[in-house]
Formats: structure tokens, sequence, C-alpha cells
């Protein structure tokens, strides 16, 4: 990996990720085309077996998703799991109603031919509840009462499970036709694609695993769904349904437990969901709109926030200080404000831990700043501000990061901001070390002013605090 992580791994990923999400379609393209290859493959026994233990597996791994994530502020992860939860509760039931084994293998197999659709269907409506824009009334209100609306969820795909193995035939009044079918296939297909598309565009904030999972996985049941609805019973495509969606709830697993092993935590996915959010949102730099893109960042850590408002004051009160022109006051402004929006990548276990980091950790927390120029490049209103999140760790003497610049290499707004940053990270009081006293704070700007600062920054912002504090004393 380079130094600052490696994005050509990223793109490799994604490209595998889209690689393995077009196969199958190409798979049933060929089957669909050439007929004669499309094998009727009889194995009743494999297909109770596998599929009721692959699913009673599923079950008890999305159940203790549920469990892990149900305390968490968002419940995006929550509903996420649940999704998986009736997917695999209402193909279990599927499974273990394969005539000639805990079913009689007389009449209509009701259970077996509605439980499938059924189970896509019922993860269609739970992901798609997962992914409904925050503000819209429909998930403030799902938010609001989570905990009954999984319950409510959870009881469903109880009571249905528990119908289709104690009384299938009543399956039977539920009228059925191939309009119909087709019908709800296409919306579970627009559910699972939206839930997928939405993934893909956080994905593209953070480029982590979890976020390429879930648009893989997605991808996968709309997929399934869709050979649902072209296979018939035993053939190739019949059992290729079943296969994407095995591999679909296997690229989930895997990638939410990639990322639960990196981070100790899952709360990056729903909050690069909101994170894109505010960034579609965000049209011109104004201060609300600031103001709630610094929410999405700061709901990670309480300290970057505040940070960041400061830090946004400061380096204003510095850039008309220097009396740069407005449009750069603004910039230096509006780069304070989301200079560590790329912490948002930075896994809690580092980013929150009460004490020194070690020299990898220190590596990680490092590369916000090339992330946070790339997450600021996915709006247009910010584009003017990436360069100087960008350089905002970078030092007068060259000795900075990410990019080694030196001197006037650095643009002004970003020396702006490099200084706000550091009064404000001295003044302020952390897990492991207390605030320091403002004259400490001052002494230690002139040390550093021409090796890690500008000193026409930092005497600058001295010029201006030495009259904020005269002003002041006045006052008092």
């Amino acid at each position: 990996m380079g130094r600052y992580g490696n994005r050509a791994f990223s793109r490799v990923m994604s490209l595998v990720a889209a690689a393995l999400g077009v196969v199958p379609l190409l798979l049933l393209a060929v089957l669909s085309s050439w007929r004669e290859a499309d094998l009727r493959v009889a194995a009743p026994a494999f297909h109770f077996y596998a599929v009721s233990a692959t699913c009673a597996a599923a079950v008890a791994v999305s159940t203790a998703i549920i469990v892990a994530v149900r305390s968490a502020r968002d419940p995006r992860n929550a509903f996420i799991a649940a999704g998986f939860l009736g997917l695999a509760g209402i193909f279990l039931a599927h499974g273990l109603s394969t005539p000639g084994f805990l079913v009689e293998s007389y009449g209509d197999p009701h259970a077996v031919l509605l439980s499938a659709p059924l189970s896509l269907l019922a993860a269609g409506v739970a992901v798609g509840a997962a992914v409904l824009p925050e503000r819209s009334a429909l998930w403030r209100g799902l938010s609001r009462r989570s905990g009954w609306a999984l319950a409510l969820y959870a009881a469903a795909v109880g009571g249905y499970f528990a119908v289709a193995m104690l009384e299938p035939t009543w399956l039977g009044r539920i009228p059925r036709t191939r309009v119909a079918d087709w019908g709800v296939g296409a919306l579970v297909m627009a559910l699972l694609g939206w839930a997928a598309w939405r993934y893909w565009r956080a994905w593209r904030l953070t480029e982590t695993t979890g976020q390429l999972a879930m648009t893989l996985g997605l991808l996968l049941l709309a997929e399934s769904q869709l050979a649902m609805l072209i296979g018939s019973l035993w053939e190739l495509r019949w059992w290729t349904y079943h296969a994407l969606m095995l591999a679909a709830f296997a690229a989930v697993a895997l990638g939410w437990a990639m990322e639960g092993w990196e981070r100790r935590s899952l709360a990056i996915v729903p909050r690069a969901l909101a994170l894109r959010e505010r960034l579609d949102a965000l049209v011109i730099p104004d201060a609300a709109a600031l103001e709630e893109l610094e929410e999405a960042i700061g709901v990670k850590d309480a300290y970057t926030r505040n940070h960041m408002s400061r830090v946004a004051s400061l380096a204003r009160a510095l850039a008309q200080e220097l009396g740069l022109p407005p449009r750069s006051v603004a910039i230096a402004e509006t780069a304070g404000r989301i200079h560590d929006i790329g912490k948002l990548v930075v896994p809690d276990r580092i980013l929150l831990k009460p004490g020194p980091l070690t020299p990898e950790e220190f590596e990680r927390v490092k590369h916000h700043t090339v992330r946070g120029e790339q997450i600021a490049l996915q709006s247009r209103a910010l584009a003017d501000v990436a360069r100087v999140v960008r350089a905002h760790h970078e030092r007068y003497d060259g000795r900075g990061y990410p990019d080694g610049l030196a001197g006037e290499e650095i643009p002004i707004e970003a020396r702006v901001v490099a200084v706000a940053d550091t009064f404000d990270a001295l003044t302020s009081s952390r897990a492991y070390r207390p605030a320091r006293p403002l004259g400490e704070a001052v002494e230690e700007l002139r040390r550093v002013a021409g090796t890690q600062l500008d000193p026409r920054c930092v005497d600058a912002f001295l010029r201006w605090l030495a009259r904020e504090e005269a002003r002041s004393a006045l006052a008092a």
C-alpha cells in the first residue's frame, strides 16, 4: 500500500465488483438465447439441504448484526440487516418446503413457489427503507420508531414462516399471475437498483469495503430476481437465481465483516450516505448549507465538528487581517469549516483513541488530507476549496504532507487554515491532554513560525489576537 492509501487497489476492487455484477447477466443472456444449454438438473435433496442450511446460517448472521447495531444513533444498518434477515428467513421456508422431505409431495408446493419472490420483496422493502433520504417524512417517521418498525417486520417474517411450514395450503389462496409476478419483480429490481446506486455514490466518497460490498450484493439480488422471472423449475437459470442470492449475502456479509474488523464499527455505512446527501444539496457554499455538511461530518466526532467551526471563524479573521481578496477569504473560511472532512474514513478506534497514536495509526490519519480533497471534489460548490483541504497540513519548510510543498508553493488559504488549525488545537482540551494556556499557545506559534507555519500569517494572527484580547479586556 502507498504512503497515503492505494487508490489503485480501490479501482481494482471496483473493477472486480463490476465484473462480478456483469457476468451473471451475460450467463442469463446466453442461457436464454441458447436454450439447449439451459439444462434441467433435478436435485430436490440438494435443494432441500443446501438452501435450508445456508438460509439458517444467514438468519443467524443477520440476527447477530441487528443485535450488534441496534443501539446505533442511525438505524440504517439495522434496516439493512433486517432486509437480509427477511430474505434468509422467508427463503428458508422455500428450502424447507421442498416436497418429499418435511412437506408432503402432493398438490402444488405453494410455500416453495411463493417464498422465493416474497423473500426478495421483503429484502427490497427493508433495504429501500434504509436508503431513504434523511429529510423525507417517511424516513423521519421510521427512524423515530425504528424499534417498532423492525419488530413488526420481524413478526411479519416469522408469521409467514410459520404459515408456510404449518399451513402451506393457505398460501394457495393468494392469487398469482404472470403479469403480477413481473410487476412485483420489476418493483423489487427498482428498489434494489436504487439502493445499489445510493451505496455506489456513497462508495465514491469513502472507497470503503462495506459500501462496495453493499453495492455488489444489491445488484446480485436484483439479478437473482430477473433470473427467477425468466427461469423454470430445475433449469440452470432457476438454479442461477439461487446462486445469486447466496452470492449476494456472502458479498455483504464478507464486506461488513472486513469493515467491522478494520474499523471496529459499521457506522461509516450510514455516515457516508448522509454525507453524500449533504454534498448533493450543496449548490452554493452558504453558511446554512455548510453547517449541515459540518453536522454530517461531526456526527462521527463531536470534537471534530466544534473544532472545524472554530477554525473557520479564525481562518476568516486571519484572511481579513492579511488583506486577502474576498474570494480568498471565503475559500479560507469554507476550507476551515470542512478541512477535516476526510476523517470520515479514519476508523473510530484511531480517531477517538484516548492517547498517542502509533506510527502506523498516524499514517492512517494523515491520509485524511487526500481523502478530504477527493470528497470536496464530489461537489462543484467545493471545487475551489479542495486543494486547500489537501494542503492544510503542508509545512512552510517543506516537511509536511501529503505533497511536501514549501513556502509560497502552499496555497495562501491553506497557510491561513494551518495557523487557525494549530491555534485551536493548542487551546482545546482532548482526552489525552488538557488545553494549553493562551500565553503558551502564542509562544508555540512564534516558535514554529518559519518552520511549520508561514511567519507572515503567524504575525498577522498574533496582531489580530492581541487586538481581540484588548477589546475583550475593555469590554470587561
